[in-house]
């Protein structure tokens, strides 16, 4: 891999001899992560990661209490919304580059993606997404993508920091993932509703290339089925991230892969650990998530904390001491699906039937009776 200051180039994979080489290139600001202090503080833990990375540091609490505006809300339903997070940014920042809104109608992807990768190339400047639609602040801070001999521009995924308590840092969403579901259409209040929310420099500052954008188009998987283990490595090599191997030593949950099922569609992924101490965008061990249907990697992120995820002896343990003397069944699956709090493919839980009742315990120990997947607010 060769570094070209803010770019990272790396060559495709298994570049056949004598065809001109094409490359996977990054653009990373490497915005540092905090923690959101409050539940609703997303926003301007965003604000504070922005601003730090231009070396301003401020105190959260009092930024959220400047971007919140009690008549706005009440209208907009978004606890940090766009205008308010934009009036304090540019309040804080003497630079001629302001900052704006921009909000996109059209329901074509690849304009998101466009804007996304202009603000970090042309400006170096990390973007405020209003993601999972509305219900969440984050900051994206790099993209892997390449520009083919045919001159389209393929992105592999996208680099986002998440002030959500306890994500990781730099996790790496894959293109058609965070297409789907991290950027969707805000479905609070009035002003921005319907329309895709991002808080960056304004559109036509700089021109640059009209190369025609498309999704990533990765190598398909052969048809044969592989361990998940051997998947990860070859899908990660494939998108041209390096010196990843497989984990060694132990024997926990924590070290094996995971069938986790996704409740949103049906469908099934793997939570894969991988050792990439020896890579350079994430020097650690790391969980690699892949699409058990297309084998595809969805997401990559860090290992700071294990993946305690309770078997079936703990979970009834665990269900023994909130219901005693209860009948319970532990459903023998491990799930998944798009919720509050659930801003990582890692955040799976375990089922239960109580009697008759269905309970949900996460990985915190937490037992619900309901998930909590639409949130009555925004932001």
């Amino acid at each position: 891999m060769v570094e070209l200051g803010l770019w990272y180039i790396v060559p495709a994979e298994n570049q056949p001899l004598g065809e001109a080489m094409t490359y996977w290139m990054e653009a990373r600001l490497d915005v540092a992560r905090v923690d959101q202090r409050k539940k609703w503080f997303c926003g301007a833990a965003c604000s504070e990661m922005i601003l730090e990375h231009f070396a301003l540091e401020i105190d959260q609490a009092t930024a959220y209490e400047q971007i919140h505006d009690r008549e706005r809300f009440k209208v907009e339903r978004l606890y940090s919304d766009p205008q308010g997070i934009v009036d304090y940014l540019n309040a804080m920042n003497d630079s001629t580059e302001m900052i704006d809104v921009i909000d996109i109608t059209s329901q074509n992807d690849s304009e998101v993606l466009d804007d996304i990768y202009r603000v970090l190339f042309a400006f170096q400047t990390p973007v405020a997404l209003l993601a999972l639609g509305g219900a969440h602040w984050v900051v994206v801070d790099g993209v892997r993508y390449r520009d083919d001999l045919d001159g389209r521009r393929q992105y592999a995924g996208f680099y986002i920091q998440n002030p959500w308590k306890g994500s990781t840092p730099s996790v790496w969403i894959e293109v058609d993932e965070f297409s789907s579901r991290w950027v969707q259409p805000n479905q609070f209040g009035q002003r921005w509703l319907g329309k895709i929310v991002l808080v960056a420099t304004p559109r036509g500052r700089r021109k640059l290339s009209n190369l025609k954008l498309t999704r990533s188009e990765l190598l398909p998987p052969t048809g044969e089925r592989q361990a998940p283990k051997d998947v990860a490595l070859k899908e990660l090599a494939a998108l041209g991230f390096e010196n990843m191997q497989e984990i060694s030593g132990g024997g926990a949950l924590v070290l094996r892969p995971v069938e986790v099922l996704n409740e949103d569609d049906g469908t099934r992924f793997q939570i894969v650990p991988i050792d990439a101490v020896l890579n350079r965008e994430f020097s650690d061990f790391v969980y690699v998530c892949i699409n058990d249907g297309n084998q595809r990697v969805l997401e990559i992120s860090g290992m700071s904390e294990q993946l305690d995820i309770p078997s079936d002896v703990e979970a009834l343990e665990r269900f023994n001491q909130v219901f005693p003397n209860e009948e319970i069944t532990i459903d023998p699956d491990i799930y998944w699906r798009a919720r509050l709090g659930a801003v990582s493919k890692t955040d799976v839980y375990r089922k239960a039937r109580v009697n008759s009742d269905d309970f949900f315990l996460l990985r915190d120990g937490t037992i619900l009776r309901e998930l909590e997947i639409n949130p009555s607010v925004g932001g």
